[in-house]
């Protein structure tokens, strides 16, 4: 009950604080008055932008929102690997999450074998990534290991590269630990107690997975121009 609880509030409060965010810099940049970024606008802005995802005009702002995420992959092996990590992981986190979350026995049946196999889609994927971007994404290294004070690391987070860094190895490592607790549970060389261990370090690592992998994306994602 209690990661039912905290992954609800913490998916549900990512998102809203992501898509509100997105919210006022689209009302800002249309020449709107403070006055516009209420409550209640946002929530019309939000509900029309979910009603506009079920219209043609949605299905091709998602199909050119996901080319978009592919040219970060020029490559083309690259963007195979982000096709998939990327299929992977909704499908997980779809999966993982609703069952978690609204039903008591978990996962079963032909969901939990495509959730099998979804997970060693992302676990390949998620190695490939690592092995071809990893250099990419080292600022956040460089600037921990490079000497200094420890405001200036704090400082520099606030800049947009080193932000996604910092999202981009929170999940990596959560993800491998979402991989080798996944594997390590199907192995018989552990205890019935340490196996609940494992399940719940899961759980904990899919969440911190999800959440780190919607923050990053949304980091890269264009926003509109004034």
């Amino acid at each position: 009950m209690f990661f039912r609880i905290i992954s609800v509030v913490s998916l549900l409060g990512l998102a809203g604080r992501l898509t509100y965010l997105r919210f006022r810099h689209d009302t800002v940049s249309a020449g709107a008055q403070t006055g516009s970024l209420s409550r209640a606008a946002y929530f019309r802005w939000l509900s029309r932008g979910l009603a506009a995802l079920f219209q043609p005009a949605g299905w091709k702002w998602l199909r050119a929102t996901y080319a978009y995420c592919c040219t970060v992959y020029p490559p083309p092996l690259l963007k195979w690997i982000f096709v998939g990590l990327s299929t992977s992981l909704i499908y997980l986190a779809v999966s993982g999450f609703a069952f978690a979350i609204f039903s008591p026995r978990g996962l079963f049946g032909i969901p939990l074998l495509l959730h099998v196999v979804a997970g060693g889609v992302f676990a390949i994927s998620l190695a490939a990534d690592v092995i071809f971007r990893a250099k990419e994404y080292s600022s956040i290294i460089e600037v921990f290991t490079s000497g200094g004070r420890p405001l200036g690391y704090l400082l520099g987070l606030f800049s947009r590269p080193l932000r996604q860094s910092l999202l981009y190895w929170i999940f990596v490592i959560s993800g491998l630990a979402l991989v080798s607790t996944a594997l390590f549970s199907m192995l018989p060389y552990f205890s019935f107690r340490t196996q609940l261990g494992l399940v719940a370090t899961h759980r904990w690592s899919a969440l911190a997975t999800a959440l780190s992998a919607m923050a990053f994306f949304d980091s890269i994602l264009p926003r509109k121009e004034a």
